[in-house]
């Protein structure tokens, strides 16, 4: 099942989410300047689907909901782009690669070869969906991997590492 498929099987939803695709990744610094001239997605919370070989590897979430001391709602700035880079679990975009099966012992450094599987960026597609700051990223992000589940009988390839 790819993003596309995965995307378009939210029959019933509550909201109207738009997929969007991250094009021309072929480095951990081409995602990063991708943001840098998106900076609003930094701050934005949502939900990310990585795609390899036709078929959703990951699905993920940024942000978090959260009450002030009023206890009035909002939601953090722990955005997309911020998400996508810095994450070391239970991924990590390291130099051209999209590395995971990190081994624990290791610790958080990030370098190609702690990592048992490595997928070359410029063979995964990434694709994501803004979500309106009261609703819960985390809460989208189990409605596609249950979408998931449904569909396809097992969760995707890098959701099994954690």
């Amino acid at each position: 099942m790819n993003i596309k498929e995965l995307f378009n099987e939210r029959s019933g939803f509550l909201v109207d989410l738009e997929l969007t695709n991250i094009s021309n990744i072929n480095t951990r610094k081409d995602l990063s300047n991708f943001f840098k001239e998106n900076v609003i997605l930094k701050e934005k919370s949502g939900v990310y689907f990585f795609e390899y070989e036709n078929s959703v590897v990951y699905i993920g979430s940024s942000g978090k909901i959260k009450q002030d001391i009023d206890y009035l709602p909002f939601n953090t700035n722990n955005g997309i782009g911020s998400r996508l880079i810095r994450s070391n679990v239970p991924y990590s975009f390291i130099g051209d690669y999209l590395c995971y099966q990190r081994n624990p012992k290791n610790g958080n450094k990030k370098e190609v070869n702690l990592y048992r599987q490595k997928i070359n960026l410029s063979s995964i597609k990434i694709g994501f969906t803004l979500l309106d700051p009261l609703i819960s990223p985390t809460y989208i992000e189990h409605f596609f991997l249950q979408k998931f589940l449904d569909q396809t009988n097992r969760i995707p390839l890098i959701n099994n590492q954690i």
